[in-house]
């Protein structure tokens, strides 16, 4: 990577945010650049972020990531406001909960407070 100065910017010295946005930005660029319409899975996307890269991606990326796109998020990644903005691209959301006297996960059907 080389910043607007033209000085190569080592991954090493990134914050862990930063490396989140790169890897979503090289996915991005890959998908584009081979046309192909491939499913993407991303899990805990926002965790590391700030909330200004946080809008950036529920806004620019995650609407136009792909025709099959699966985010394993927490209930704290995507609130109401980003779940209200991801919506109009949602073909469903489900929730798995642990129960662990019986050590087993189930799947509910919506989002964290939509059950």
């Amino acid at each position: 990577m080389i910043d607007r100065n033209g000085h190569e910017i080592k991954k090493s010295s990134l914050s862990a945010g930063e490396k989140e946005v790169f890897a979503l930005s090289l996915l991005w660029g890959l998908a584009q650049t081979s046309q192909l319409q491939l499913p993407i899975l991303i899990d805990t996307p926002l965790s590391r972020l700030d909330s200004t890269h946080r809008d950036n991606i529920i806004k620019h990326y995650f609407p136009n990531a792909g025709q099959q796109v699966i985010i394993l998020s927490t209930d704290t990644e995507i609130d109401k406001d980003y779940y209200r903005n991801l919506q109009p691209y949602l073909s469903g959301a489900a929730s798995l909960e642990f129960e662990p006297r019986q050590e087993l996960t189930t799947v509910k059907q919506g989002y964290f407070w939509e059950q």
